[in-house]
């Protein structure tokens, strides 16, 4: 195996112009591939009897213009863990919320 692998490194460094225009054709056939296969993107995964599915089901049944949304949440905390349980180092009080900065906008960019 190392014989064959060692032939196949000298001979890309030999012939680059060659190893780069195969890789070209197999994107190509790959992206012509996918295209005649006519595969659309699927991202509705389901998990039956779990509290977080009822509670999208719920959202989706009540309010279908919003159901469906992502967003990712950042927990941190500076003086004990997250998932800590010892009430004596739990905090009394909830963690203050901070909205992050808006990537579109920044203090930089003109204000319209």
């Amino acid at each position: 195996m190392s014989a064959f692998l060692f032939r196949l490194g000298r001979s890309c460094a030999r012939h680059p112009f060659r190893v780069l225009g195969l890789w070209l054709v197999a994107a190509v056939a790959v992206v012509t591939l996918q295209g005649a296969a006519g595969g659309h993107y699927e991202n509705s995964i389901r998990v039956p009897g779990v509290e977080s599915q009822r509670a999208a089901d719920t959202l989706r049944d009540r309010f279908p213009a919003q159901s469906g949304k992502t967003a990712r949440i950042v927990f941190h905390a500076t003086d004990a863990r997250l998932d800590d349980t010892d009430p004596e180092t739990a905090s009394s009080s909830p963690p203050a919320m901070t909205l992050p900065a808006s990537p579109i906008r920044s203090s930089r960019s003109p204000r319209r």
